[in-house]
């Protein structure tokens, strides 16, 4: 995943490091879906991430409890919803 999240090294200096890197590499069960409908159909154990500094990403529930909380907001997806 190539998502870049920033983290403090110590006073005055930034480190990024990719998604994958922080929550490790998953199974891909749940990777590469682009919206929160495509991340429920994906698999159960899938979670949504929504992050307003980079973009939204679908994980497994194992990758997203190693997310920072303070940066990313995950639940379940939302159910589709059938509209007639």
């Amino acid at each position: 995943m190539g998502i870049l999240l920033g983290q403090s090294a110590g006073v005055g200096s930034f480190h990024f490091q990719t998604l994958a890197e922080h929550v490790g590499e998953g199974d891909g069960t749940c990777e590469g879906s682009p919206t929160e409908a495509a991340c429920g159909a994906a698999s159960p154990d899938c979670r949504w991430c929504v992050c307003h500094a980079v973009p939204s990403v679908c994980v497994t529930q194992e990758e997203a409890a190693r997310l920072p909380p303070s940066v990313f907001s995950c639940a379940p997806p939302k159910p589709l919803v059938a509209t007639e």
